[in-house]
């Protein structure tokens, strides 16, 4: 069930932890495969936390302006 607009369901929480940790696995991922040959002591943990809480953020926030068929600002 989704969430009416200016309202999150607990779905919306779980959903944003979920792109959360992409979000983060994302970086740390590139991070690896990108830097000079030395695999996880490149990884920038600090970038991969800022962007996991970033992306959890925004989904959270399209969430809350978003009504329950998905139109983002709903009937305003």
């Amino acid at each position: 069930m989704k969430s009416k607009i200016f309202k999150l369901n607990i779905n919306d929480w779980i959903k944003g932890f979920v792109m959360a940790m992409i979000g983060g696995a994302i970086i740390v991922i590139y991070s690896a495969f990108t830097g000079d040959g030395c695999g996880v002591k490149c990884i920038d943990w600090e970038l991969a936390m800022n962007t996991g809480i970033g992306a959890s953020i925004a989904y959270i926030i399209k969430n809350f302006f978003t009504d329950a068929t998905g139109k983002l600002g709903g009937a305003i």
